[in-house]
Parts: C-alpha cells; structure tokens; sequence
C-alpha cells in the first residue's frame, strides 16, 4: 500500500531558530493530517524532544489511524561554517525511560550553534534511527558535508533546487528522496505545498519504513498526484 508520509511537522515546544509556530491545538493539527491522509508523521521540533507532548500526540494520532514517531531537527555546522540541518526519526515503541534519555541528550549536547559533522553520526548511536538531511532546502547540506555524514535519505522541498540537482550529479551519491511539509504555520498546513511524500509499505512501522527509505527511490511526487 502507498502511504503518505510527513515527518517534517513543527510545534509550539520548538526551540531555537526564532521559529514562530502559529499552533492552535494537538487536536487541531491531527485532525489537519487526518484531512490530509497522512498516514506516518512527526513532530521534529528544532534541538527538543519534549517526551510529555509526545506521548500525548502520539496517543491521539492513533485514534485516528497515524503513526507518529519521535523526532529532533538538529543544528549542524557545516564544513564552511554555516548551518545545515537533519531530521532524526526514532521508533515509536521505545520506552519512556528511552524517550526521556533522548530528549536528555538533545538538551545537554545539541548547542543553538549547532553540533559537528562527526557528532552528527554519534550523537543518538546507541538508538535506531531514521537521518534525513536537508538537500533541497535553504538550510542544506552541500555534498562535500554529505560525504561525513550517515542518512537514510535527503529531503527537498523544490525538485530543481540548485543544491540538490548539483548534489544528484555526482555518481557516488545514490539515495531516497522525500520532501515534507515543514509546518510551522497550522492554519497554512500543508505549508510546503509543492512536493508530498507516497511510500510503498508492506506494513505500517518505523522499521518498515528505514527498510523502504534504503532503497534509493525518489518518492516524491508533485501534489496534485495525491
């Protein structure tokens, strides 16, 4: 079955960037990806993991048919300075003793500036998890960065961003695309429009999903394919 995946969500815990996230409600933003026929979703909050929110939006996604699995957008500095950022997935069936040494981890080690590029295949090592970088994105990672980091796939938001199309050029680079929403304002969900994500699924998990997301297949699609 195709699924439609966005783990690029924002809520109103995010911390650093000055994000100003326009939030009504959990309540609100489920039932906005229920509408939306989001299937698998995440709150990647910038350097937080908040494990009491979590819990809460991952027990009302489920009322409505939607894994939501924990995630962190982290900070991190490239090879000319600059920040770049990358989405960490977790499985959602980690205890809450896990969870809460996530979000531990994140407060304590994942400075505003930004962690290194050799942290950033360090920093949650002893969790499974999903890494997808920003290519496509005013906030990427240029290809000599992608060469010292691990992922699972790259995320884009407009299939003929400069960077992107310059990154899949090269012949060593062999990877799955998806692009997510990058919600910050609710009342504009899906803010970026332009590109979903359809997943072929066998079934409905994080671990399904890593496997799916190892098969360097471009899964996005523009959004009048829906």
């Amino acid at each position: 079955m195709k699924v439609k995946v966005d783990l690029h969500l924002h809520s109103f815990i995010s911390r650093s960037n000055g994000d100003g996230i326009k939030w009504t409600s959990l309540f609100d933003s489920i039932s906005k990806l229920v509408g939306n026929n989001v299937k698998i979703a995440s709150f990647s909050d910038h350097n937080k993991l908040d494990v009491n929110f979590y819990i809460e939006a991952k027990n009302l996604a489920q009322t409505a048919n939607i894994l939501l699995l924990p995630a962190i957008e982290v900070n991190v500095v490239r090879s000319d300075g600059q920040i770049a950022n990358i989405i960490y997935v977790f499985d959602s069936d980690l205890e809450i003793e896990e969870l809460i040494k996530i979000s531990k981890i994140a407060n304590q080690e994942i400075p505003k500036r930004g962690i290194s590029l050799a942290k950033c295949n360090t920093i949650f090592q002893e969790f499974q998890t999903i890494k997808i970088p920003h290519v496509g994105k005013s906030d990427h990672f240029k290809y000599d960065d992608l060469l010292q980091i691990e992922y699972d796939a790259i995320e884009i938001s407009n299939e003929n961003d400069k960077n992107y199309l310059s990154v899949m050029k090269k012949e060593n680079i062999n990877t799955s695309v998806v692009a997510f929403s990058d919600t910050h304002k609710w009342n504009e969900y899906p803010q970026l429009r332009r590109l979903i994500t359809l997943i072929e699924l066998e079934n409905i998990n994080f671990y399904q999903l890593k496997k799916s997301l190892n098969k360097n297949i471009n899964y996005t699609k523009r959004r009048v394919d829906d």
